[in-house]
């Protein structure tokens, strides 16, 4: 009577054994089509990963930090693009090359409006505290304008002669 049970043992073990092999993992971004310019990544980076495709750009805005001089060593590329980088971050360098921000560009674009100076203002003295020193200290398209204080305001984006 053995040998019946043990016949009937070995398809079900090859059941189980086949149930549990675990199949081709699936490419989200195998049915995203991206446009010119940008590519499909899942972010993965923080657990638990969303698994959710986006198309990022493979340039974004912004341009990569002066290098530092010096750096030798054993050179590894951690990205291959922008594309490859969380948030804004840039893939910058040549050896190594990896993720960094951005380098802050000098000027927003735009020019500052008249703002009154107020009465008493000594070049390099103020007695009003600032609220800017440079544009990117501004939110938005705001500049840092003025002279005392120097405060965020709107741009003129056009300058044109009457």
């Amino acid at each position: 009577m053995a040998g019946p049970s043990c016949i009937l043992a070995i398809p079900l073990l090859a059941a189980v054994v086949f149930a549990s092999i675990p199949k081709e993992p699936v490419n989200p971004c195998a049915t995203v089509h991206c446009k010119v310019g940008t590519v499909c990544k899942v972010n993965c980076a923080r657990a638990p990963c969303s698994g959710i495709p986006r198309c990022v750009p493979t340039n974004k805005p912004g341009s990569c930090p002066v290098p530092k001089p010096g750096q030798i060593g054993v050179c590894i590329a951690l990205c291959t693009n922008d594309a490859d980088c969380d948030g804004d971050q840039k893939c910058c360098g040549g050896c190594p090359r990896e993720c960094t921000p951005p380098a802050p560009p000098i000027d927003k674009p735009g020019t500052c409006p008249p703002i009154a100076t107020p009465y008493g203002y000594r070049q390099g003295y103020c007695k009003q505290q600032h609220q800017c020193n440079k544009d990117f200290d501004c939110g938005g398209k705001f500049k840092c304008c003025g002279s005392c204080p120097r405060r965020c305001v709107s741009p003129f984006l056009y300058y044109t002669r009457g």
